[in-house]
């Protein structure tokens, strides 16, 4: 790894510049008109005559980050002191304060090493890939601390990964087909659906604000976690413009609880919603609609749809969980509460399980207790303000 004084300001402008590719992602992704797969082409003619300067930095600073080692199961104490590795967490030290003008404290720097290693890797993977740069061994890392681990961290790595679900199961859709894909996947069972099928409580497909939640305890700059949820919105996207089919399944009281954490509004019954709270709702509840017909489902598809389920439809025990043909992942509610390490790929028994009970809530299709919002017209406003409680 490079001395301090090359690597510190090194750490620093690669943060500035995931800070700026964000800045313009965030614009052009969902600017009217955007045409998706230029999005890279994009990216560089917003920043110009320093494009190649900024694909340098960020290639320096992800070659450092793939020569830190990880400081457990590397035949060392877990936990002992590893010069490489302190030094990169003194980097993230200076990095934090500057961005977000905190520190962790000394604990968490030490136990969470792991995941500010895997969520600086992520930024690098990003940052190259929205520069139209390919280099896939900063994703490869990830992956195998992730292996070690038995999961990845909460921000820019699951999110990442979402996106990755629906970028294979687009690839795989285009050589087979939606009727091949399914032939393929379930030759033997009838009413089977190749659909990426997702269960979320704080839903992006309605929330345009969850892109931009910032969560206090995260690691890494916010920045990181932006760019990654920009990632999963592009592939979400370039996945429905396909056509492919789809099945967005949103707890009511999942959907209410994401209203009051983006407005800021507390869990805690005793604590009332100021008047500033109730606006910040009533602002993003208005939003959904633009959101869901004029970006999200700008093109519509048969095979596609968002329903939101009324209680009392039964996915106790499932978290939210993203399922393509091939692979899926699960990510739990973490972040204030404390976990850290929040979600992890699914495949094979588990995923074919997952899909078993998503497709029985599927199933119910046209009962009271299922409001798929595509079918909605004049009425979608007043009738998700009939189903959501009053903060």
């Amino acid at each position: 790894m490079a001395n301090a004084d090359e690597a510190a300001p090194l750490a620093s402008r690669f943060w500035a510049d995931i800070r700026d590719i964000n800045r313009v992602v965030s614009i052009e992704l969902v600017r009217p008109g955007a045409k998706l797969w230029e999005l890279p082409l994009a990216v560089r003619t917003a920043i110009g005559s320093g494009y190649p300067a900024m694909i340098k930095r960020i290639l320096a600073y992800a070659i450092e980050l793939l020569d830190v080692p990880r400081t457990a199961g590397t035949g060392r104490r877990s936990g002992s002191p590893n010069e490489q590795m302190e030094r990169f967490l003194q980097y993230c030290d200076r990095v934090l304060g500057e961005h977000e003008h905190r520190a962790l404290s000394p604990v968490d720097r030490r136990t969470r090493r792991d995941e500010l290693l895997m969520e600086n890797l992520t930024a690098a993977w990003l940052g190259l890939y929205f520069l139209g740069v390919p280099f896939i061994h900063p994703w490869e890392k990830v992956r195998r601390l992730a292996d070690y681990r038995g999961g990845f961290p909460s921000g820019g790595c699951i999110a990442k990964y979402i996106g990755d679900v629906y970028r294979l199961a687009r690839h795989w859709m285009a050589q087979q087909g939606p009727a091949g894909a399914q032939a393929a996947l379930f030759p033997e069972e009838e009413g089977k659906s190749a659909a990426i099928l997702v269960l979320s409580y704080t839903p992006l497909v309605l929330l345009r604000e969850a892109l931009t939640y910032h969560d206090i305890t995260y690691a890494t700059p916010g920045s990181v976690h932006e760019l990654g949820r920009h990632y999963a919105l592009l592939q979400m996207l370039l996945y429905l413009r396909c056509g492919y089919p789809v099945h967005f399944l949103i707890p009511v009281a999942g959907l209410a609880q994401s209203l009051d954490t983006l407005s800021g509004i507390p869990h805690d019954p005793a604590s009332p919603p100021t008047p500033e709270m109730r606006a910040r709702r009533t602002t993003i509840l208005e939003g959904i609609r633009p959101w869901l017909f004029d970006t999200v489902f700008a093109e519509r598809f048969g095979g596609q749809s968002v329903r939101l389920l009324k209680l009392p439809l039964d996915t106790s025990g499932m978290p939210t969980c993203i399922l393509g043909t091939k692979t899926g992942i699960y990510t739990l509610e973490s972040g204030e509460n404390g976990l850290h390490f929040a979600g992890n790929e699914i495949r094979e028994a588990l995923l074919a399980s997952y899909r078993d009970k998503l497709e029985r809530l599927l199933g119910l299709t046209g009962n009271a207790r299922v409001v798929n919002l595509l079918e909605l017209g004049p009425e979608f406003d007043a009738t998700l303000a009939a189903l959501l409680p009053n903060p």
